[in-house]
């Protein structure tokens, strides 16, 4: 068991289940493949907790996605303001296209984040099957 079991930002950056923290959220650990990118089981394989919402349930996770990729655009071009005192223009397309780059690792940690939001930590979730 690890010490930041329980702690919803480890179920978000290991991409566990959001009840238990032992199951994987997605199939395949790679995102780097678009056939993999978003599939995800029907439920856990430990506690069975359903991965799957209503219709648009991860709608939502749009908006995590773009507060993700909005944040991470504005921290290097802050950093790059702060040690620079200006934004070059290399940087500028840097902290464009590190979003592209980064989209399915983005994709996914916005899913995460989006189901952390409604489903919640429980203990013994194996136990309540």
């Amino acid at each position: 068991m690890s010490s930041l079991e329980g702690y919803k930002l480890y179920a978000v950056l290991a991409l566990k289940c959001p009840r238990c923290h032992k199951g994987n959220l997605y199939c395949k650990s790679s995102p780097c493949t678009w056939e993999y990118m978003d599939k995800m089981p029907k439920e856990c394989p430990y506690c069975c907790q359903s991965f799957v919402g209503e219709e648009g349930f991860y709608w939502g996770a749009m908006y995590v996605g773009y507060g993700l990729s909005s944040g991470l655009i504005f921290a290097i071009l802050g950093l790059d303001l702060l040690v620079e005192g200006y934004v070059s223009y290399p940087v500028l397309y840097a902290a464009v296209l590190m979003p592209l780059v980064l989209m399915p690792i983005i994709h996914r940690l916005s899913r995460a984040v989006w189901l952390n939001f409604f489903v919640h930590y429980e203990k013994d979730a194996r136990e309540n099957k």
